[in-house]
């Protein structure tokens, strides 16, 4: 007497021959601790469906909150410094991300596999009118995307440094933002609050 040896991903037949089959049961399926809203979304990076909330997952860091950068833990404002950013009420929706942050202030996000569009507004302030700073966006020690520019004048903050990043399967990446160049910036303990008033981090999964 032979059985049934029909499977459907990892399903098996019954002695009846029936087989009930679930969708992670499928080869190219990945359900990780279900959520109600959650569906599933192909993931280019590993080549599965895995279960997500509908829409994008995003990360805001910025509450525009008067908030002394001297408060961070940041010790510097020169080239290859990390910006950390204010977020009091930070919004985290992406299932996998790790903040490192310290008295509210968020100093890098950790991103699991997936791809990411990031985009940062930095707000120093500079003891001079021909003071400048630039920054990008850093995937562990690699920068990506585009560069922004902050100046002297509250007219010249907002020019974001944005980029994309693709983080493979089974890898996460650390994600900071860093000055590039710093001219007649302030010290951290005259920065002021235009940083955490007019400055934030924003991370979306696409």
């Amino acid at each position: 007497m032979s059985h049934n040896k029909i499977n459907v991903g990892s399903a098996g037949a019954d002695a009846q021959g029936v087989i009930n089959v679930d969708v992670q049961d499928l080869s190219d399926v990945t359900i990780t601790t279900p959520q109600d809203g959650q569906v599933l979304r192909y993931n280019s990076a590993s080549s599965e469906w895995k279960n997500q909330f509908a829409g994008f997952e995003s990360l805001f860091a910025g509450d525009g909150a008067s908030q002394a950068y001297s408060t961070s833990s940041a010790s510097s404002v020169l080239s290859g410094s990390v910006v950390e950013f204010y977020a009091a009420n930070l919004i985290n929706n992406i299932s996998d991300a790790q903040v490192t942050s310290n008295l509210d202030w968020v100093q890098s996000v950790t991103l699991g596999e997936g791809v990411y569009i990031v985009e940062a507004v930095v707000g120093l302030t500079f003891s001079s009118s021909s003071g400048v700073a630039s920054y990008r966006i850093y995937s562990g020690a690699s920068p990506f995307g585009s560069s922004g520019i902050v100046g002297y004048d509250d007219q010249d903050v907002g020019s974001r440094a944005l980029g994309r990043v693709e983080v493979a399967t089974g890898n996460t990446t650390s994600i900071t933002v860093r000055l590039t160049s710093s001219t007649s910036a302030n010290i951290i303990s005259a920065q002021g609050n235009r940083h955490a008033e007019r400055g934030f981090l924003e991370i979306r999964r696409v």
